[in-house]
């Protein structure tokens, strides 16, 4: 199995580097420039996964690799029955098709529209056995494919390139630069490593980090990172997936940063995420912000009141972007109106864009990529017009 930086392993595909040759000699400086990757795919498309992707809602779409309801009896025991599960429970809620297959030995972890689920013979072939310690690990694997998942859908997807401009200006340290429109056509110098669909917009700045570290020792050569660079991983305490002092929905006001972040965006409307909550086991909020230089609406994933960061943001969001973002959430507090003017506008290609799911093609019988591709900087920025995520 394949994850992201968070959990076992990373997925990996380095490339677009001199790999040829002798590569002239580093600048002083090296500049990793992190910015959205465009049109990701899927997790169930392109990573081998241990899970499939159940979907409930129609609407849900842009997945190749799925599983329908009428797969569940691979995933169930011998007592379901696919004709009384349409007469007792066919819905389009994936909480109560969750609770319904449970009671026949699937696991089931709730996502936006969908499930992540597994049953007694992809336990068996993960483990080798099903009983209770297995299907806890197994449990544990979905919960974490669901956190890789939805992070897909929230478009916090990122992608990583390294530049050597060649220059000996030893006042400017290696950096990471985080740049929110991937069609910015800055010179950056020659593109030595590139790395694409990094998941969460921390780990990619880490793993921007470990490229230009990689980099300065092929070449023989010490990092130049300046103390207190914005690309060093953030302390622990304020981890905004940490449960420690998330405060409830009653006690929201209460918190140090309910109305703005600590990096001083303005919180505008808060969600809370009653699905979410139940699978993590502490409550889930999401919010709407925006700040000053930077263009339209945030949506800010998982946020935590208490530390004033969230796990993910979508930026420059769209009125129907903000409505998909919202479905299946409870909004709790509004700080301020949304301006009419601050919603976003496609710019081409996004992860809605494309189209909509093609014929199912169970995951349990669908081949599954083993690679990426790396990281490409957009060459010129698409002038279609179209609905994003």
């Amino acid at each position: 199995m394949v994850y992201n930086g968070r959990s076992k392993g990373k997925m990996k595909s380095r490339g677009m580097g001199t790999k040829a040759g002798r590569r002239p000699p580093a600048s002083r400086s090296l500049k990793a420039v992190v910015t959205p990757d465009v049109s990701p795919e899927s997790p169930f498309d392109g990573m081998s996964m241990f899970g499939s992707l159940l979907i409930c809602d129609p609407s849900v779409g842009n997945t190749r690799n799925y599983v329908s309801f009428e797969d569940l009896d691979e995933f169930c025991n011998a007592k379901f029955d696919i004709d009384r599960f349409y007469d007792e429970v066919y819905t389009r809620s994936e909480r109560d098709v969750a609770t319904y297959i449970r009671m026949y030995g699937a696991l089931a972890v709730e996502v936006r529209g969908a499930l992540i689920i597994a049953g007694h013979e992809q336990i068996v072939r993960e483990y080798g056995y099903d009983n209770a310690d297995s299907r806890a690990k197994a449990l544990d694997l979905l919960r974490n494919e669901a956190e890789i998942y939805m992070q897909w859908a929230d478009g916090d997807v990122w992608q990583a390139i390294v530049y050597d401009d060649h220059t000996d200006d030893e006042s400017v340290p290696d950096r990471v630069v985080i740049r929110y429109d991937p069609w910015d056509d800055d010179e950056d110098g020659d593109i030595v490593d590139s790395l694409g669909e990094l998941y969460g917009q921390e780990y990619a700045e880490q793993e921007a980090k470990r490229m230009i570290v990689d980099e300065r020792e092929s070449r023989g050569q010490t990092p130049n990172f300046a103390k207190g660079s914005a690309s060093r991983k953030a302390p622990k305490s304020r981890s905004a997936y940490s449960a420690k002092g998330r405060p409830s929905v009653g006690q929201y006001d209460r918190a140090r940063y309910a109305r703005a972040t600590s990096g001083g965006h303005s919180i505008l409307r808060v969600y809370y995420d009653p699905g979410e909550s139940e699978m993590m086991g502490r409550p889930v909020y999401d919010v709407v912000a925006r700040k000053a230089g930077i263009p339209g609406l945030i949506w800010g994933k998982d946020y935590d009141p208490a530390s004033g960061l969230w796990s993910g943001g979508d930026y420059d969001i769209t009125r129907e972007k903000l409505e998909r973002h919202a479905m299946g959430h409870d909004l709790i507090r509004e700080y301020g109106q949304i301006p009419a003017d601050a919603f976003g506008r496609s710019k081409g290609m996004s992860q809605t864009s494309r189209p909509k799911s093609k014929p199912k093609v169970p995951a349990s019988k669908a081949a599954k990529p083993k690679s990426k591709a790396p990281a490409k900087k957009p060459v010129a920025k698409p002038k279609a017009e179209g609905g994003r995520r």
